[in-house]
């Protein structure tokens, strides 16, 4: 048994276009484990840095109070330890056009580099999905997004 089970399973993928580096945060529900075949719905959490622990957070309050059903909460981070970089990843997969970022933004890329938003999909529903899938009961999806991220669904 698992001394922390509130602590997430952290699994790392890699996307070899554009040699990025992820980790893909996963909390199951409290009685995942007693619920038989019972699928769950998955809150998929981009920028998991800022939304998973949140997100977590919100379905352990609101389940038990059956305002919401037990979920499964995952959160897709980007594995890069330099704030500044994490910032220009973040940019570069989550927008959806190529146009220079305004300054305010932090972001320092050229636009040509940008708009990488439907690349960043097709690789979740192409890899990240079918992996958590396979592994996990899931029934429906909700997709969360922060700032840059919220463009990307």
């Amino acid at each position: 048994m698992n001394p922390f089970p509130w602590q997430p399973h952290i699994q790392q993928f890699s996307r070899h276009d554009v040699e990025r580096h992820y980790q893909v945060l996963v909390d199951l529900p409290p009685r995942y484990e007693q619920a038989g075949d019972r699928d769950h719905h998955l809150f998929l959490c981009l920028d998991g840095q800022w939304t998973f622990g949140s997100t977590v957070d919100t379905v352990r309050l609101l389940a038990p109070a059956r305002e919401i059903p037990e979920a499964i909460v995952v959160g897709i981070v980007h594995d890069e330890p330099v704030y500044r970089e994490l910032v220009q990843q973040r940019a570069m997969d989550y927008t959806t056009t190529q146009v220079d970022a305004p300054l305010m933004t932090g972001v320092r890329v050229p636009g040509s580099e940008l708009g990488g938003a439907s690349r960043f999909a097709d690789w979740i529903q192409s890899v990240v999905l079918p992996t958590l899938t396979s592994q996990y009961r899931v029934s429906e999806l909700t997709l969360i997004g922060h700032s840059f991220s919220a463009l990307c669904g």
